[in-house]
């Protein structure tokens, strides 16, 4: 009834923050994922002086897999930066594959921290809560 597969937790996380238009530097950027009965794990990265950052892709190699369960990994990004914590990203992934966070297309964001968070619908009646822009 169980499947090993290779599965993707996290996809690839490239882009730049902003606070009013200005790239924000050295701010640490906080990528947060929880997969099954696993305590959360984090990884994070810092802003170059242009605000950039880059997280690399996340698979978790030979995960159990089931027809009889929902595939899901909780993620979630916070930026912190001037004493401050804030979330940028909030997400139920619930596809195996590459970039299904993106649409299916791996794609550079761009997140402002003046903005409010969004709900911005995906493939699959898929969604994802996030500041953060990219070509749809």
């Amino acid at each position: 009834m169980f499947t090993k597969e290779d599965v993707v937790l996290f996809s690839r996380v490239q882009g730049q923050v902003l606070f009013k238009g200005v790239p924000v530097a050295k701010a640490k950027i906080i990528r947060s994922y929880e997969y099954g009965a696993s305590k959360p794990t984090e990884d994070f990265s810092m802003t170059n002086d242009e605000g950039m950052f880059d997280l690399p892709v996340v698979i978790k190699k030979g995960a159990s897999i089931t027809p009889l369960v929902q595939f899901v990994v909780y993620q979630e990004i916070f930026v912190e930066w001037n004493g401050e914590r804030q979330q940028i990203w909030s997400h139920g992934k619930m596809h195996k594959n590459e970039n299904s966070e993106y649409d299916g297309n791996f794609k550079k964001i761009t997140c402002e921290l003046t903005a409010e968070l969004e709900r911005i619908d995906l493939n699959n009646l898929d969604y994802v809560f996030t500041n953060c822009k990219w070509d749809h």
